[in-house]
């Protein structure tokens, strides 16, 4: 119960969308199933890319903070290796 009442007044990253630069994804979970996360959460998504000509090189993850009440972005780079 502790550990609930805390997250209720830890601030989090929600709403989220995914943007691949090229191709798009089987993934897994789907953006509708992101759920929020907390400061000291991981996060992991996997995606499957059919087309191996399609392998994107950058995805872009955006979201809202609710402590600064505002959207961030962060963008990691895919190594297809």
């Amino acid at each position: 119960m502790v550990a609930v009442l805390k997250k209720a007044i830890m601030p989090a990253l929600s709403k989220w969308s995914i943007e691949w630069d090229k191709g798009e994804p089987e993934q897994s979970p789907t953006v509708a199933y992101i759920p929020n996360l907390y400061a000291g959460e991981s996060f992991t998504l996997f995606a499957r890319f059919p087309d191996s000509a399609n392998v994107p090189s950058l995805v872009t993850l955006n979201c809202f903070n609710t402590k600064t009440n505002s959207q961030e972005q962060y963008q990691v780079a895919i190594d297809a290796t």
